[in-house]
């Protein structure tokens, strides 16, 4: 039985005050986490709220070569952009997170970036702006909860020191939202 998924969800809670004491207790508890995770800084290169991807995806590029493949691909759907010319490449790694389809105003951001086993984990989330600023624009008389929201495609590309092991994203939702 592997504990790493334990593990896993424990580096969701982390920094999460009373929720993140007891989850440490119950992984240390059953011998879930060894080490202490190395924690790495992403450096967002850009965002933007249309991709053209209407499913969420996730993506990590070692060269250049396979993130201008990967872009060009996508076409002129949105504003991913075809190539970065700020990535040390050999010393960076990029991350592209994709959110699917999701109303105005929510984009993906990355929460952390953290070596973990033989992993390097990508927590990401969704989050959105408050409802009042999505419709501030709209002069239409129905009650907000009413009112038919834009729809949107976000993405967000960050770059974090390179890593050569397995990459997994996990996005955070739940009870921390």
């Amino acid at each position: 039985m592997k504990t790493q998924p334990i593990c896993l969800r424990v580096e969701a809670l982390r920094g999460r005050g009373k929720l993140r004491i007891a989850a440490w207790i119950v992984a240390a508890s059953v011998g879930a986490c060894s080490s202490t995770p190395t924690v790495r800084t992403p450096r967002e290169l850009r965002s933007g709220a249309h991709s053209g991807l209407t499913i969420p995806l996730q993506r990590a590029f070692q060269t250049q070569e396979e993130y201008e493949r990967f872009a060009t691909a996508l076409g002129a759907k949105g504003e991913v952009p075809r190539s970065l010319e700020t990535v040390r490449w050999g010393d960076e790694i990029v991350l592209v997170i994709f959110a699917g389809e999701v109303p105005e105003g929510e984009r993906p951001s990355v929460e952390r970036v953290s070596e973990l086993g033989d992993a390097l984990v990508v927590t990401w989330r969704v989050s959105s702006k408050s409802p009042d600023r999505v419709f501030a624009d709209d002069p239409s008389p129905l009650p907000e909860v009413l009112r038919e929201r834009k729809r949107a495609t976000p993405f967000v590309v960050v770059a974090v020191p390179a890593y050569d092991g397995k990459i997994r994203f996990l996005q955070a939702k739940g009870l921390l939202e």
